[in-house]
């Protein structure tokens, strides 16, 4: 059985019948594989892989050498259980594109700066540690099972995928981040610029901007163990911050106290503002709730929350497209209306009985 891993994740197998598989290895990415056996071939043997990109950023630069050390200590463990000591010998393949070229040579060095970084210290181990490093050019995949003496390059249709939806996980990355502007501006923390949104959501495995230990051990997780996903990391990806329930679920507008946290230039703002609303509907798709609509509103015509207000004045007084539409979600819309329509009604009722006393 052949399993895909998805960037910026750690697959890990005992199994000699699993195959730890990675794709889409670019200039500016590589694959590690990681494989960890006793002297003895009957003895407990490891094979690790990750897929490490210059989105993986500073919350994965620790993965590979952690992972090492998991290897080491993993068998370590086993021997003693066993009673027995015998040479432990970790290989690390570096997997990645090596260009030709000169261009490709230094658009690559400028990219992977960081992962060259990380596999320095790998090169850097002491030789107590026993620990052979090894590259191999790559042109899009790199797998292995731990019946093979290194990794393989040949591409493999029939894969099983991680139960994780790549835009769902974008989209959910995004929502969280904008929703947390309140907390990294109240800690004073270094400000999110369009920049950091931008790359945050065109990641595969996009990582949000808070740098706690809890996330940085979330996007560092197994993803897979020998033949199983890792659903309680799965399940944390694909939660939603729980401050982000109004305005996916229930009020669209709310949108716009985060957005004026981030005093972006107009345009900035509108980029920024037409991916978090792309963001939403995927995310009101995957739970089966109709999607965001854009009603085109004149800026002289009567709000269409009934407030009596002409849209310029309620609504429609922000900027780009929420200047022009009312936005709305369509199961919320009747609720909402009616609410209006019910203040509206008192407040005639209100005025019509001071009329008659007087």
């Amino acid at each position: 059985m052949s399993y895909l891993i998805p960037s910026g994740f750690v697959g890990r197998t005992t199994k000699s019948d699993v195959r730890l598989y990675c794709d889409n290895v670019t200039l500016d990415s590589s694959v590690f594989v990681i494989k960890t056996t006793a002297a003895s071939s009957s003895s407990f043997s490891l094979i690790s892989i990750m897929h490490l990109d210059l989105h993986s950023g500073e919350l994965v630069t620790d993965l590979l050498m952690n992972e090492i050390k998991y290897h080491r200590q993993q068998l370590e463990q086993q021997q003693q259980q066993q009673q027995q000591q015998q040479d432990i010998k970790t290989t690390v393949w570096r997997c990645h594109n090596i260009p030709l070229t000169t261009e490709p040579k230094y658009k690559q060095a400028e990219a992977n700066a960081e992962i060259d970084q990380i596999w320095q210290e790998v090169l850097e181990l002491p030789s107590t540690m026993n620990v052979e490093c090894r590259a191999i050019n790559v042109h899009e995949t790199a797998s292995m099972t731990l019946l093979e003496a290194e990794p393989q390059l040949f591409k493999v249709n029939e894969l099983i995928t991680t139960p994780i939806d790549s835009s769902l996980l974008r989209a959910i990355s995004l929502i969280n981040e904008i929703v947390s502007l309140d907390s990294i501006i109240n800690n004073n923390t270094e400000p999110t610029t369009s920049s950091t949104i931008t790359e945050s959501s065109s990641s595969t495995e996009s990582s949000t901007t808070s740098s706690s230990t809890e996330e940085k051990t979330l996007k560092g997780s197994v993803i897979f163990n020998d033949n199983e996903w890792n659903q309680s990391v799965i399940e944390q990806l694909l939660k939603l911050d729980d401050k982000a329930l109004p305005l996916v679920e229930v009020d669209p507008y709310l949108f716009q106290k985060y957005i004026d946290k981030l005093n972006l230039p107009l345009n900035d703002q509108t980029a920024v503002v037409n991916q978090l609303f792309d963001a939403i509907n995927r995310y009101r798709a995957s739970k089966g709730l109709d999607v965001m609509k854009q009603q085109k509103v004149g800026p002289n015509d009567s709000c269409l929350c009934k407030s009596g207000q002409k849209f310029k004045k309620c609504h429609g007084g922000g900027t780009g497209s929420t200047s022009k539409f009312f936005l709305l979600y369509p199961s919320t819309l009747t609720a909402t209306t009616t609410s209006s329509s019910s203040s509206t009604n008192n407040k005639s009722n209100n005025n019509n009985n001071k009329k008659k006393k007087r």
